[in-house]
């Protein structure tokens, strides 16, 4: 399942939500300025011990495509994870939204924009890999969560492979940001173009429950979030079935706590739902078209 959204649209707090409220902690980090920031990817290899593996941005200099290095181990940097201690993970995670400050010269070497004579700040990773012990993991799921238009359009590889892979794309914009001008690039350059993906192409609309400021009725919040599933609905030109509104950290907080009603308000569980049933059918499709080869 691939993630695309741009930055601070509730992207990785919603992959928290989803796989990971059962650890008791945040496992991605997410909130201002704990944002994911180099594509991640995240499996379970029962051969490799708990880790997050990072590539430095700097590969980004060599003539080498992503893949290449995938396949290898000398380049990256490893830090060991422990599963049984959860209050660990969090500050492990943090180093997937860690920066550096380069010159915009040495930014432009690595594909990146800036400023010329400007000092430019950077993402410290190139791609990151966690490999952890998870039980949808373990049965084969793969989450791929991708950090905005900026990270696609310098690393091309994601999009002609690791997206054009995926099973499903959740595609993420928020309640407080509306529809930007990069939300609809991302959109029109990478998501919608993709083929094969029909009933597995999901859109979010994240942070509902800053509808729910205490003056409003709950009649009232939820004719406004109809109101904007269907503006987003048409702006995208999709059904609006195909539209998710939810609070991805309200869910979390209210599955971390037993909270039933809280979950109910926050919707998650009607991605949830949409998910499984539309993984199942294109893996039913898959091997339908596998036997029809045969």
């Amino acid at each position: 399942i691939a993630f695309v959204a741009e930055v601070s649209r509730g992207k990785s707090e919603l992959i928290n939500a989803l796989f990971f409220a059962d650890i008791g902690t945040r496992l991605l980090p997410a909130g201002v300025g704990h944002a994911t920031l180099c594509p991640t990817e995240i499996l379970h290899d029962p051969s490799r011990p708990p880790s997050i593996r990072l590539l430095p941005i700097e590969t980004r200099e060599t003539p080498r495509a992503l893949r290449e290095f995938i396949a290898e181990a000398d380049e990256w940097k490893s830090i060991a994870l422990d599963p049984a201690r959860p209050e660990s993970l969090a500050d492990a995670f943090d180093v997937l939204s860690e920066t550096q400050t380069v010159s915009a010269a040495h930014a432009h070497n690595l594909g990146l924009s800036g400023e010329p004579g400007a000092r430019v700040e950077i993402p410290r990773w190139r791609y990151a890999i966690v490999n952890f012990p998870h039980p949808l993991l373990a049965m084969g799921l793969t989450i791929l969560d991708t950090p905005g238009l900026h990270a696609l359009r310098t690393e091309p590889e994601l999009t002609m492979h690791r997206l054009q892979d995926a099973d499903a794309v959740v595609f993420m914009l928020s309640i407080d940001a509306g529809i930007t001008q990069a939300d609809l690039d991302l959109w029109r350059e990478h998501v919608e173009p993709m083929e094969g993906l029909g009933h597995t192409r999901y859109v979010v609309l994240n942070k509902i429950d800053e509808l729910r400021d205490g003056a409003r009725a709950e009649t009232q919040v939820l004719s406004e979030i109809d109101r904007q599933v269907r503006d987003v609905a048409e702006t995208l030109g999709i059904d609006p079935t195909q539209v998710f509104p939810l609070s991805a950290r309200q869910g979390l907080a209210a599955r971390s706590e037993g909270d039933g009603d809280g979950f109910a308000k926050s919707r998650l569980y009607r991605l949830e739902q949409a998910l499984a049933s539309g993984l199942v059918r294109a893996r039913q499709a898959d091997h339908a078209r596998s036997v029809r080869a045969e």
